[in-house]
């Protein structure tokens, strides 16, 4: 299972990944993090589940203000395990503390060479989105395509699309948020305009 966004007190947020052995025999579990931190191992009874926490004073070897990405994976092809992500904002957070908000998404089984992201804000009745694409290819880095939806309502100006690439080794992960997509456009893309909601196209060309 891929997790491809994981924050380490990054901007006052945290994460965790909860992981269940929904099969019938015990299994072992690894972690596996890009940002090369050390494995997490542990072992999981039948229906047994644990939760494995991101919070610089908690781990600070992943850094502090750091997002990452991890393959969680049993340690037989036939164990069956299922992950989900928590990310929580911290109103204690070292930096950038703010009010208290959670988004969760579940762990993907595979990797595809083409994705769709429906809705993406940037400033759209003040809601800005972000998404984080990973290589989950063990060994072959990959071409990335990602195409942007003219602008789809009638805030803001008027924005054309565009299509920009980007390359990612293998176990990468990169992170786009919206905002910096204003103020730093990638090449051959202009700024986004304050109101955009509109869509992304991700091929990988490899």
């Amino acid at each position: 299972l891929y997790a491809p966004s994981l924050f380490n007190s990054y901007y006052g947020w945290f994460s965790s990944i909860l992981v269940q052995n929904v099969g019938s025999a015990a299994t072992n579990v690894t972690i596996d993090y890009n940002d090369g931190t050390p494995d997490t191992t542990f072992s999981l009874a039948p229906k047994e589940a644990k939760q494995t926490m991101y919070r610089y004073d908690i781990t600070p070897a992943h850094g502090q203000e750091t997002t990452f990405a991890a393959t969680v994976t049993a340690d037989n092809a036939t164990d069956e395990i299922v992950a989900i992500v928590n990310q929580a904002s911290w109103p204690e957070a070292p930096t950038y503390p703010h009010s208290d908000q959670a988004q969760t998404y579940s762990a993907f089984s595979a990797g595809y060479n083409d994705w769709g992201l429906p809705s993406i804000f940037q400033k759209y009745y003040n809601w800005d989105t972000s998404f984080t694409i990973q290589n989950v290819d063990p060994s072959a880095s990959a071409s990335v395509s990602i195409t942007y939806s003219p602008n789809q309502n009638t805030l803001g100006g008027a924005f054309a699309g565009c299509t920009f690439s980007t390359s990612l080794a293998a176990g990468d992960s990169v992170e786009y948020y919206q905002p910096d997509h204003v103020t730093s456009p990638p090449a051959g893309c202009t700024a986004l305009p304050t109101g955009y909601q509109g869509s992304v196209s991700i091929t990988s060309t490899g």
